[in-house]
């Protein structure tokens, strides 16, 4: 929980609305969720966890402070619906994983939305040891 706090803190200081995760290593540090095909929204004031049917059990027991949204078609078409809904203008992703299908189809279906590529935030607190 340490490093999803400072991410959203991190996302309040920079004025940024949310942070698109979809490396599955930084995901499972961010929240512990191990599960793959998964793509996780942080938001300032809530989390949403992206899978699909076969991972649904797992994300309810796993991260229950997390709203675990299930695809129904595909992966990035149900964060695009999110975005949408969320109103979401600022988007942090991890340039060096995000696909450029991914990014593409992000930018194709959320008119007005402006990406901020971003280089090691989370492997940043990785790196550090916790308390935790």
């Amino acid at each position: 929980m340490y490093c999803l706090d400072k991410l959203k803190e991190k996302l309040k200081e920079d004025k940024v609305d949310a942070f698109l995760i979809t490396n599955e290593i930084n995901i499972r540090y961010v929240t512990g969720f191990t599960g793959s095909e998964s793509i996780l929204l942080i938001t300032q004031k809530n989390d949403y966890l992206f899978t699909d049917f076969r991972y649904l059990e797992q994300a309810q027991r796993d991260v229950p402070w997390i709203r675990i949204i299930e695809r129904k078609v595909s992966l990035i078409k149900t964060i695009c619906k999110k975005l949408k809904q969320l109103n979401i203008k600022k988007l942090y992703i991890e340039s060096l994983y995000v696909t450029f299908n991914q990014y593409s189809e992000i930018k194709n279906n959320v008119k007005g939305i402006r990406f901020i590529p971003t280089q090691g935030i989370i492997e940043k607190y990785r790196k550090r040891k916790t308390q935790e």
